[in-house]
């Protein structure tokens, strides 16, 4: 059983990450992206997988969360792959 419980928790994550994916490849830096409820709708996913999204394109530098403000897009991350990476992972 927990076997398939992580199975879907990890599609879960999948899911939720090739869904801020497209929003990031989708907009410009310095545009805000949709609200963590908004994008937890639209993902059909748990709130839990949409924030270690949110997290992991914050590590990577291509969002910024602003408290009481909302999810920005930032500028191209240091390293030229990341945002390849982006695109090429979450088709």
């Amino acid at each position: 059983m927990v076997k398939i419980r992580n199975g879907i928790r990890k599609k879960q994550i999948e899911e939720a990450r090739s869904f801020l994916a497209r929003c990031i490849t989708g907009t410009q830096p310095g545009d805000k992206l949709p609200s963590l409820r908004d994008m937890i709708a639209q993902s059909k996913t748990t709130r839990s997988a949409v924030e270690k999204a949110i997290r992991y394109y914050e590590k990577e530098g291509l969002i910024r969360c602003i408290p009481s403000s909302g999810i920005l897009r930032e500028g191209l991350p240091n390293s030229k792959n990341n945002i390849i990476d982006v695109i090429a992972c979450h088709d």
